[in-house]
């Protein structure tokens, strides 16, 4: 895989799950480069203040809604790694999944819903 600026993207940064992501990337692994990234603005930059005041770490924002695709792939196209904490995935997962696919970034997520997992799974295993 070709050098990318950041190692992951906190998709759904803001989310309960993907605050305490970010506080753990931050806190406990603050060499990795972190894009937080999720539908609004001013709670991410409320996230990054909160969690990551330490002007060493590599971290930055991106805005973009699940329903921008040309977003989405411009953000995941700097990082080596997605990870989605948006939910519920069934509203937004397979957009989110579609975005790192055409942008060659590799994906994980949190799924404990078996209709998205299912639906994934048709779309996207080839």
């Amino acid at each position: 895989m070709e050098l990318r600026e950041f190692d992951v993207c906190v998709y759904g940064a803001t989310g309960f799950t993907g605050q305490r992501i970010c506080k753990y990337l931050f806190e406990e692994h603050p060499e990795i480069s972190v894009l937080v990234c999720g539908r609004n603005g001013d709670k991410l930059n409320a996230l990054m203040k909160a969690y990551a005041a330490d002007s060493k770490l590599n971290a930055r924002v991106c805005v973009a809604a699940a329903d921008q695709s040309e977003a989405l792939c411009a953000a995941f196209g700097q990082c080596r790694v997605v990870l989605n904490a948006a939910g519920p995935y069934r509203y937004t997962g397979l957009n989110i999944i579609q975005a790192a696919i055409s942008s060659g970034t590799h994906y994980l997520d949190l799924c404990g819903e078996p209709e998205f997992f299912d639906r994934a799974l048709l779309a996207f295993d080839h």
